[in-house]
């Protein structure tokens, strides 16, 4: 994926503490490599920029408030990395009925259970 050179500026520029956070750039292309790039350094674990509400920056360790918002991110994240696990738990087994479908080990009808998927689906 090519990052553009707007992301890699603004990233030079995220500060130290909330009050230099940068602000999540407007253009989609630019926001979604500056994530990534954000993304990266986390993955890497030597420094951590979060991305709250007052924009993105390096938390303090010395400032309550910016240790709370980096608790409460790293609790988001790992929400998510649980949601999403779920999920692909439930997408194997699918998966796996679909296999024993095309195998003739399993009927269309016992696959999509009868259709009941469809009522169940919450959004």
């Amino acid at each position: 994926m090519k990052r553009n050179w707007e992301a890699h500026e603004l990233f030079r520029h995220i500060g130290i503490g909330r009050e230099n956070a940068i602000q999540r750039p407007s253009d989609r292309s630019t926001d979604r490599a500056l994530r990534k790039l954000i993304s990266e350094t986390n993955e890497e674990g030597k420094v951590v920029i979060i991305n709250v509400g007052n924009g993105i920056y390096i938390p303090r360790p010395w400032v309550d408030a910016e240790m709370q918002e980096l608790n409460e991110y790293v609790n988001k994240e790992k929400s998510r990395a649980k949601q999403i696990f779920r999920k692909a738990v439930k997408m194997r087994k699918a998966a796996d009925n679909l296999q024993q479908f095309r195998n003739g080990q399993l009927s269309l009808d016992d696959y999509l259970g009868g259709g009941a998927w469809r009522e169940t689906t919450s959004k």
